[in-house]
C-alpha cells in the first residue's frame, strides 16, 4: 500500500505544480514549449505505469461494504463517458491552446452547456462512482488520484484562463465547473441539437464494450 500511495502523490504532483504559470514558464524557458510538453508527456506515462503497477501488486482490504451501490456505476458511467467523448469535439476554451473559442458567436454550445470542464468530470464521475461501488483501500487510494488531479485541475484551468479578461468572464458567467449548475441557475439551458449524435452513440458504445470487457480487463464483473 506504501508504494501505491507513493505513486498517488507522485502522480497528482507531476500533473498539477507543472501546470502552475510559474513553474511551467521556468520549465518552458529551459525546454521550449515542445521540449515541455514532450516532458509533461514521458512523466504522466511514467508515474501512471507506476500508480497500475503498485495498484495490481498491493494488498486489498475492504473499508466499507459497497454491495450495495453496485448499481451506481452501471447509471453514473453513460454520463462519464458521453462527457470524456464529447470533449474532444473541439471549441472549447479550457482545452490545450483552444483560447481563441471565446471569439466564437456562441462559445458556450454543446456539452460545454452542461459543464466547462467536461473531460475533467466524465474522470471526476468515473471515479466516484468506482469508489464508492468497490470500497476496498486500493481503489480509493488508486481512483482517487484520478479524482484529486481532475478537481484540481477544474480549479486551475479556471485561475489561468481568468488572465484572459472580459472574454473569459463572460464565457464563465454563462458557464459552470460543476455539471449541469448553470442550467439549473438559469444561466444557460440544455439544447439537445448541439449534443449531435455521434458523441452519444460512441459514449453508449464504449459503455455497453466496457460491461462485456469489465471481467477480463479488471477481474471482477460489472454487475
Amino acid at each position: 500500500m506504501g508504494q501505491l500511495i507513493a505513486a498517488t502523490v507522485v502522480f497528482i504532483m507531476t500533473h498539477t505544480l507543472p501546470c502552475r504559470t510559474p513553474v511551467r514558464g521556468w520549465l518552458v524557458g529551459r525546454l521550449g514549449e515542445k521540449g515541455f510538453q514532450l516532458a509533461y508527456s514521458l512523466v504522466s506515462a511514467v508515474t501512471l505505469g507506476w500508480m497500475i503497477l503498485a495498484f495490481v501488486q498491493a494488498p486489498r482490504q475492504t473499508l466499507w461494504d459497497g454491495e450495495g451501490l453496485a448499481w451506481l456505476p452501471l447509471v453514473v458511467m453513460p454520463l462519464a463517458l458521453y462527457l470524456v467523448v464529447a470533449a474532444y469535439s473541439g471549441g472549447n476554451p479550457t482545452g490545450l491552446y483552444q483560447e481563441t473559442a471565446l471569439k466564437r458567436k456562441t462559445p458556450a454550445r454543446g456539452v460545454l452547456r452542461i459543464t466547462r470542464h467536461p473531460m475533467l468530470w466524465g474522470t471526476i464521475l468515473w471515479a466516484s462512482a468506482h469508489i464508492l461501488a468497490s470500497g476496498q483501500d486500493t481503489v480509493l487510494v488508486f481512483l482517487g488520484g484520478f479524482l484529486v488531479e481532475s478537481l484540481l485541475g477544474t480549479v486551475m484551468i479556471d485561475r489561468k484562463r481568468a488572465a484572459l479578461g472580459a472574454e473569459w468572464s463572460a464565457y464563465r458567467a454563462v458557464t459552470s465547473n460543476v455539471p449541469f449548475a448553470a442550467i439549473l441557475s438559469g444561466r444557460n439551458h440544455l439544447d439537445f441539437r448541439e449534443l449531435g449524435v455521434l458523441a452519444p452513440v460512441i459514449a453508449l458504445g464504449l459503455y455497453a464494450s466496457l460491461i462485456l470487457l469489465h471481467p477480463y480487463l479488471f477481474g471482477v464483473p460489472a454487475f
